[in-house]
């Protein structure tokens, strides 16, 4: 076209009348190929005026002939060399971003399926991290942030997906990012939790019987595969302990309902497993004893004596499970919100009483009879309504109790093979074995019910010890001089009782209180190896006093003179 174009907008274009804004482009591109701007500025106005008057529905006249379903304002036209136009028609690339998208949302409706195909959920992944749009710094960073909240939420589906995550990402490094990031700190915690489960299920793991028959369904416990050790019972408590407290993620990996029936089962008071074969021994080993000192020679009979262990164990247990741990789970039933104080904190006067009643009263089968009944009955009420000091430390809080009780225990031993008779012995060791317990169990409800109090009143508490370990001194001093061994046992519930009554401050010693009692016991050492056992009773009973007395100083001083 190299002249002025005339005629109507239609026959400029070369088309008919038509609303069809793209193949009004498509002319106009097709007429710009033969009409050069350079070569013929008019007949490209012409153009351009016909194209722009097509676009807005205006004819030759000037009247609007149609309107264009679109609102929106035509666009202007650049004027473009050939070759642009002619681009510019063809149909554009996809979008790398949109590509993205979809793989992400197949990776995503792969892992809601019911059945996760590992593989296909691996090469979803990896065309996600391989598609080009990864190379866009936002699409990157918005990329990682999805993976790890998708990893992190939809686990175990997307174990799978951890370690070639943090290969690519980083996770786990030292960056600060990677150190506060919520999700990644959850998929760092489950890394450490699948770790966790292949030790176990390793043969030679101590948690391997138990985790087999944790991930397995559930089979009933019966007594006798207990007996025969097939239900490893405290194994199981174990690994469940184990767990919850440190890798939390890794129960889902477990048999949920063989745990739900674990669970269960543990809520119930059981024998244990030695229990249950003690148990089972009692009758044919009392049936022994009896025929053996029936039947045996006198030399032979006494040997017999030995079959009373299974029993007596036996015994024990069933005092642990249906005297201490029944009454417990029904204390705990009955008062979810709290019980009166004095059955709360009872026990602590009870067990002086019973202190007090064991030395005192006559010593008899019958009072020793009645002194023990007396006393497992305050160490039940301890052991139900009280609460041991449970707390994490480098020795499980069973051996830290029984280190901590033990002194006491030691020293009456010592006083009763010397100088205490059999009956008084029998009648006192009743009371002082519910004396440990209530120390064991009553030290963190009374060290709470210590806290409660104002400062006057912890100032009071205070020299009420430090003057029951005075009046227990004087009467340590007179029985020593005097030499009535009559008065020992009375000795024994005076220390008893003021190593109880300072035992609520125990918790605010820390360390001290260890070191002091080591250091202590060097000095009672060289007392039993210089003065033998009289002075090992009475050097016994001055640290054990002296302990009492120094820990009530330092907790009393350091509360009174603080500030808050």
């Amino acid at each position: 076209m190299t002249g002025a174009v005339t005629g109507s907008v239609w026959d400029t274009l070369g088309i008919a009348r038509t609303r069809d804004q793209k193949e009004i482009k498509r002319a106009y591109a097709r007429r710009l190929k033969e009409t050069n701007p350079e070569d013929d500025p008019e007949g490209f106005k012409t153009l351009r005026t016909a194209y722009e008057r097509a676009l807005a529905g205006v004819d030759d006249s000037g009247d609007s002939v149609f309107v264009f379903p679109s609102l929106k304002k035509p666009e202007k036209v650049e004027a473009t060399p050939v070759e642009a136009a002619q681009d510019a028609a063809e149909p554009s690339p996809p979008d790398p971003r949109q590509i993205h998208a979809g793989l992400q949302g197949r990776l995503e409706n792969l892992l809601r399926k019911r059945q996760v195909d590992p593989d296909a959920v691996l090469a979803a992944f990896t065309a996600v991290l391989k598609s080009p749009a990864m190379d866009l710094v936002d699409v990157h960073a918005a990329t990682e942030e999805w993976l790890a909240w998708l990893i992190a939420n939809r686990s175990p589906r997307t174990d799978i997906l951890i370690a070639p995550g943090c290969d690519r990402f980083g996770w786990g490094g030292r960056g600060l990012r990677q150190r506060d990031h919520f999700h990644v700190q959850r998929i760092l915690a489950r890394q450490r939790d699948l770790n966790f489960l292949g030790e176990i299920r390793k043969a030679d793991s101590e948690h391997n019987a138990a985790y087999r028959i944790l991930s397995a369904p559930p089979k009933p416990v019966t007594v006798l595969s207990r007996l025969l050790g097939q239900a490893p019972t405290h194994k199981i408590s174990d690994l469940l302990d184990v767990v919850r407290r440190e890798y939390p993620t890794a129960i889902a990996d477990l048999n949920s309902e063989t745990v739900a029936q674990w669970d269960d089962y543990q809520a119930r008071p059981q024998l244990g497993t030695w229990g249950l074969r003690f148990a089972a021994a009692s009758p044919p080993c009392l049936v022994g004893l009896l025929l053996g000192q029936w039947l045996l020679p006198p030399e032979w009979s006494a040997l017999s004596i030995l079959l009373i262990i299974p029993p007596a164990f036996a015994v024990a247990s069933l005092i642990g499970v249906y005297g201490f741990e029944m009454p417990r789970r029904m204390w705990l039933s009955a008062f979810v919100y709290g019980a009166p104080v004095w059955l709360r904190y009872g026990w602590a006067l009870a067990i002086v009483a019973a202190l007090a009643a064991a030395a005192a009263l006559p010593a008899s089968p019958i009072t020793a009879l009645a002194v023990a009944a007396a006393s497992l009955v305050v160490a039940m009420w301890a052991r139900t309504t009280g609460q041991a000091d449970t707390s994490d430390g480098q020795l499980p809080w069973q051996l830290r109790a029984a280190f901590s009780e033990i002194y006491l225990l030691a020293w009456w031993l010592v006083l009763a093979f010397n100088l205490v008779p059999l009956m008084p012995f029998l009648q006192m060791s009743a009371a002082m074995v519910a004396a440990a317990v209530v120390s064991a169990y009553g030290q963190r409800p009374m060290f709470e019910l210590w806290l409660s109090w104002p400062k006057w009143g912890r100032l009071l508490y205070g020299l009420m010890v430090l003057g029951l370990a005075t009046g227990t001194a004087v009467l340590l001093n007179d029985v020593a001089r005097a030499g009535a061994d009559a008065w020992w046992p009375g000795v024994a519930a005076a220390v008893a009782v003021t190593v109880l009554a300072h035992r609520p401050l125990i918790p605010l010693l820390g360390e001290w209180g260890f070191r002091l009692k080591w250091y202590s016991m060097i000095g009672l050492v060289w007392f039993a190896l210089h003065g033998g056992a009289a002075h090992v009773v009475i050097a016994g009973a001055a640290v054990l006093l002296f302990w009492a007395v120094a820990h009530t100083i330092l907790v009393t001083a350091r509360d009174t003179f603080s500030r808050t």
